[in-house]
């Protein structure tokens, strides 16, 4: 399955967050002295990375544009049906 770069984007940023959970949950349990630092990182983190991950979505999108992409392939099958459809819808309105 071959995945688009937003898709990578996504799946990067659920790994980093959920990093970050893991990270700021075993400090917690342990008691450690930055817990509450971890904390406020992730709860910062969790803002903060959707919000990027949508800018460069947008740069993405006005570098990449939409003519750039090569279209679907049509089979000729597909072209000849389509025309055979419009003579008949041509004709019957006639």
């Amino acid at each position: 399955m071959k995945r688009t770069p937003k898709q990578i984007l996504a799946l990067i940023a659920i790994v980093l967050l959920v990093f970050m959970y893991v990270i700021t949950l075993f400090c917690a349990i342990f008691d450690s002295t930055a817990t509450m630092q971890y904390l406020k990182l992730s709860l910062v983190m969790t803002i903060a990375i959707p919000i990027l991950l949508w800018i460069f979505g947008i740069f993405y999108r006005l570098s990449h544009p939409k003519d750039d992409f090569p279209e679907e392939e049509v089979s000729a099958e597909e072209i000849t049906a389509g025309e055979t459809f419009a003579e008949e819808s041509s004709e019957s309105q006639t």
